[in-house]
């Protein structure tokens, strides 16, 4: 048994890269018993990334931050557990999964305290494990879910201020927070 659907997610990094971080994807499920579901899904995410020229050591404490713009396209494979009964009916449920990603960040320029800098910033491939737990609403034939969700991003972001010659990176971070799916057999 197969179904396939459309989730919508809204994620935190605590401003350390980012704060909200706006994503959606589909996915396509196929059902090994009645409670186990494994997931492939493709999920596109947009966010600001916020000072980047705070990380190359320019104006740790002004007010004059500026963002860049940053988008992230992900692949991943999840497993999912759910308890409860058949159909009809409200089902807890766990997942565990794993992405690959690709994050493009926009170059930045501007000025913080009269100094000037112009940023490069590059993103590249990142590895996300990913867990969450959850509710389903089940019908015969479709489904909503939604829950609580957190992502490690094995991230390796490197910066550049073509104008003082600074580098800096962006390592590992964590993100949280929920999703919202709805699915339907097929």
């Amino acid at each position: 048994m197969w179904s396939t659907g459309y989730r919508f997610e809204l994620l935190t990094a605590d401003g350390s890269p980012a704060n909200d971080m706006m994503g959606s994807g589909a996915f396509l499920q196929y059902h090994v018993s009645d409670h186990t579901r494994i997931e492939w899904s493709f999920e596109y995410k947009e966010y600001d990334f916020e000072a980047p020229q705070r990380y190359v050591g320019l104006s740790r404490s002004s007010t004059q931050d500026s963002d860049s713009r940053t988008r992230s396209t992900l692949i991943s494979l999840r497993v999912e557990r759910s308890w409860g009964g058949r159909e009809q009916c409200l089902h807890p449920l766990a997942f565990a999964g794993l992405g690959m990603g690709y994050t493009v960040i926009d170059d930045i320029r501007g000025t913080v305290n009269g100094e000037a800098f112009d940023i490069n910033a590059e993103g590249g491939i990142e590895t996300v494990p990913s867990c969450g737990i959850g509710i389903r609403y089940q019908r015969r034939g479709w489904a909503v879910d939604g829950g609580l969700k957190v992502e490690r991003h094995l991230a390796d972001w490197d910066l550049e201020d073509r104008v003082s010659g600074r580098s800096g990176e962006v390592g590992d971070y964590t993100a949280w927070g929920g999703w919202l799916g709805l699915s339907i057999r097929i």
